[in-house]
């Protein structure tokens, strides 16, 4: 977890709830590196906009687990690039435990030809010519 006004909010949780292997790490610079030390990502989110850290997983080529929100249902294609998930804990300790082994090289292949500064200047450009 990183920061934010409910950063205390989730560091009582843990302790609370005495979740050992829960770290708030607070903000990082070193986001490539600890892509690279983990096998996937679970978000579990109930509502946000275009996530960030879900597209800076799949350009590392990790596997996403997360849920069926419009802002994932956008980039996260369900058994191509990730894994749309009901946020109930027991559907996706399922899914993290069985994830296909292509996921990763699929979810970076599809970053890199939608989601660069070179795709996202073409878009953005279509769209004004549109209106």
């Amino acid at each position: 977890m990183g920061t934010g006004e409910l950063m205390g909010l989730w560091q009582r949780t843990t302790r609370l709830l005495n979740l050992r292997n829960v770290h708030c790490l607070g903000r990082r610079n070193d986001m490539p590196e600890l892509y690279r030390a983990v096998d996937a990502m679970l978000l579990p989110t109930l509502g946000e906009n275009q996530s960030l850290a879900t597209l800076e997983a799949m350009a590392s080529g990790l596997p996403v687990v997360t849920t069926p929100i419009p802002a994932q249902k956008e980039v996260i294609r369900h058994g191509k690039a990730g894994l749309l998930i009901p946020p109930r804990p027991s559907a996706l300790a399922y899914a993290l435990q069985n994830l296909p082994k292509q996921l990763g090289e699929e979810a970076r292949t599809y970053v890199l030809a939608h989601h660069t500064l070179e795709a996202s200047a073409k878009q953005l450009s279509k769209t004004l010519e549109e209106i």
